[in-house]
């Protein structure tokens, strides 16, 4: 099996004009009024999208309808499949499913997210956006083979698509088939991803700022160039030249685990019992306790090397020559999860014998930065040299972490942005620093601005004992279920939450997450709006989240030094960024 056979077998998701019609030929007259719309056969206008097109020779490749399904609560929808072509080398699909029932839909548009590097369409969740009324949206990126990154070895355009401009020809595109069978474009616009998804949630309120009214950004690997310099980086501490064996054995991560818990839980304003910490930030982890005595059995200790590889990990990597921190490192806690540091950072992971973190690192720097589909070992390369060519010649396209975001505030947008603690691909801290950076960038350019004005537009959650967008021994669901009842309100899911704060105004002081055994709900807890941290009232059932109250955090480790010169640029002058002069605020 290829190198890039297995990537794709053991990865998951890791999660520009304005289009213009050609002269025109809906497949019936835009004039028509919605209300007469239903007594017309729906099969005949849905299908007739087929003969839509644009005028860069875009075309819709399907389009039927779909009916309904009681059992999972699927609305009657027309399900249309499109081919997006705005350069000469791209290959962007895209897939919008409309509710068309003439009672589900709410006149409000969903886009999703990809994760990793994409290759396929995400359709249980735009299932789900059917589910609560949404014309929901999604698109492959540019990528037909999911998961592979050999797409772009030798097609640079493709790497622009990936980057930024497939969501951008996702949205105007879908709109354009709304409108085109419901007589107007959505009334509001969302987005939401999580992973690579959150770097593209991110990316649309950057870059496009007036296309989408709420954004929900899940642990953004926005920072993209230096994530994958750290899971270069990881993988060459964790696997040593030639091995195909982690360096740091199972057995070893589960007895951290299991001393990180007796160290800090209970000290950092969750409980003692937690297999998780509520507040990582807080815990200094002593590895002396669990370190192997010379010519001590090794079987329940870690060994000297074993023990330095996981200070490195929480340390992240370092610049050899400028000194900044490249990218942050992990945070102390469940470190033994089934989804944390097994699949992320120890391997094996399905068919091959390394993490998704060399997996991934190997894929960016094989066929990104070295323009190749051959295997690429990342262990003899130069961290740091590799870095600076990567942001040299890929950060303007892929990363998302442009901190100036008063084109997407000054138009009314709204942003969520949450992150677990427990997340072994996207280092949390990475998402502190972005918050930081935009408080900061914020300050800058609008004198007058504080800390309580930047939340009235975006507020980051942090989550205690979630992994990499899912699973983890906290409460880890933070999205209500159609199908099963659990609540769809604001106090209880994010799309309900981001909602009422664009369409009403009603900021969410704090969410309720819950933790699932299957389908029952064994507790819940609040999630708080960074710097708060959530924090058990010493009394009542603490399963119940009404017991926990939201309080700031004793450390809020953020150093701007680290990060002025190489990423944020602080401070600035008062005028736009070059990012905001180069790309006009497009329609929505």
């Amino acid at each position: 099996m290829t190198a890039f056979r297995m990537f794709a077998a053991a990865a998951i998701a890791f999660g520009c004009s304005s289009s213009v019609l050609a002269e025109p030929r809906p497949p019936f007259p835009l004039e028509v009024r919605p209300e007469l719309r239903w007594r017309l056969p729906a099969a005949a206008l849905c299908e007739g999208l087929r003969e839509l097109t644009w005028a860069d020779g875009s075309r819709i490749a399907s389009a039927a309808v779909v009916p309904a399904n009681a059992t999972t609560r699927v609305p009657r929808h027309c399900a249309v499949r499109g081919i997006a072509t705005p350069t000469s080398d791209s290959i962007i699909t895209f897939e919008v499913l409309i509710p068309f029932d003439g009672t589900s839909y709410r006149r409000r548009y969903l886009q999703l997210g990809n994760g990793g590097f994409s290759g396929g369409i995400p359709r249980d969740q735009l299932i789900y956006g059917l589910q609560r009324g949404y014309a929901a949206a999604a698109t492959d990126d540019g990528n037909q083979v999911p998961q592979s990154p050999a797409f772009v070895v030798g097609h640079p355009e493709k790497v622009i698509d990936y980057g930024h401009r497939s969501l951008k020809q996702t949205n105007d595109k879908a709109k354009d088939v709304i409108a085109t069978l419901m007589g107007a474009r959505p009334e509001r616009s969302y987005f939401e991803g999580c992973s690579n998804g959150g770097r593209q949630a991110l990316m649309v309120a950057q870059r496009y700022p007036a296309d989408f009214d709420g954004i929900i950004a899940g642990a953004p690997a926005n920072y993209f160039t230096h994530q994958f310099a750290s899971f270069a980086w990881n993988a060459q501490k964790i696997y040593a030249p030639g091995a195909t064996v982690s360096s740091l054995r199972a057995s070893s991560v589960s007895v951290l685990s299991n001393e990180v818990g007796r160290q800090c839980a209970g000290r950092d304003g969750g409980l003692g019992t937690d297999r998780y910490l509520t507040n990582p930030l807080l815990c200094r982890v002593n590895l002396a306790p669990i370190t192997c005595a010379a010519g001590a059995s090794t079987a329940s200790c870690l060994t000297p090397v074993e023990a330095g590889i996981v200070r490195d990990l929480y340390a992240g990597p370092v610049h050899a020559v400028s000194g900044a921190q490249i990218f942050p490192g992990l945070e102390p806690g469940a470190e033994d999860h089934a989804f944390n540091w097994g699949p992320w950072i120890t391997g094996p992971v399905g068919a091959s014998p390394f993490s998704l973190q060399a997996l991934y690192g190997g894929g960016f720097f094989g066929a990104f930065v070295n323009n190749t589909t051959a295997p690429f070992d990342v262990r003899p390369m130069n961290v740091s040299a590799a870095i600076d060519e990567a942001d040299a010649r890929f950060a303007e396209v892929l990363n998302s972490t442009d901190a100036d975001l008063r084109a997407f505030r000054d138009r009314g947008g709204k942003l969520i942005q949450y992150h677990g603690f427990d997340d072994a691909a996207v280092a949390p801290k990475n998402s502190i620093n972005y918050w930081a950076s935009v408080d900061a960038r914020m300050r800058a350019v609008r004198p007058g601005v504080s800390r309580t004005t930047v939340s009235d537009f975006y507020r980051l959650f942090m989550v205690p004992g979630l992994g990499h967008c899912f699973g983890g021994d906290g409460a880890n669901v933070l999205l209500g279920d159609p199908v099963t009842g659990a609540r769809l309100d604001a106090g209880h899911d994010l799309y309900a939450a981001i909602e009422r704060w664009v369409e009403a105004g009603e900021a969410p002081s704090r969410l309720i997450a819950s933790h699932l055994v299957g389908t029952a709900v064994t507790f819940q807890r609040p999630v708080c709006p960074y710097p708060a941290m959530p924090a058990f009232n010493g009394s009542g059932n603490p399963a119940d989240a009404a017991n926990w109250s939201c309080r700031i955090a004793k450390l809020v480790p953020f150093k701007p030094k680290l990060f002025r010169e190489r990423l944020f640029k602080l401070p600035v002058p008062p005028d736009p960024s070059p990012l905001r002069t180069r790309l006009p605020v497009q329609r929505r």
